[in-house]
């Protein structure tokens, strides 16, 4: 193609230099990588002891009354459950005195949760498929979460 030897040196020198080049800046990027991750390591292991591999397993147990822990539980309707009314009771069990949020498709409901934990709220589903999230809020703000999906259809079968 007409090259001169001289042209593939040249050519050969700037492939050479981009190779090492492009291998330098590689190595640079290796070594920072690693310095950050070794540093990272060393400062987790600043802020908490008790997470290095060397030390010791540490047991604790309360030593008062046990708390039980915050759930919530859905006994109606049934997650998955096909609905043939427009409007349902949603009902369940928590802690005792949380609040409950429901939300559906289209509104949200605030409860008040009884002494005894029980809850119970309808609802209006729209047409096809609800997904329907409940969270509790203990008295002392504990989180927990419940969703289940009923369908509404208004087809015969």
């Amino acid at each position: 193609m007409g090259y001169t030897p001289w042209a593939l040196t040249k050519m050969k020198k700037e492939v050479l230099v981009a190779i090492i080049v492009g291998f330098t800046i590689g190595l640079i990027v290796v070594f920072g990588v690693i310095t950050a991750n070794t540093s990272l390591k060393q400062q987790s292991q600043k802020n908490n002891p008790a997470s290095t591999e060397n030390s010791p397993a540490v047991n604790l147990t309360p030593t008062g009354p046990q708390q039980t822990k915050h759930k919530i539980s859905i006994s109606e309707p049934k997650d998955l459950s096909i609905s043939g009314n427009e409007e349902i009771v949603i009902k369940g069990t928590t802690t005792p005195k949380s609040r409950v949020v429901i939300t559906d498709e289209t509104s949200e409901y605030i409860i008040e949760v009884n002494d005894s934990g029980v809850f119970s709220q309808k609802i209006t589903l729209v047409s096809g498929e609800n997904e329907i999230k409940l969270v509790s809020f203990s008295p002392n703000l504990d989180t927990t979460e419940a969703a289940i999906t009923v369908v509404y259809t208004t087809a015969e079968f």
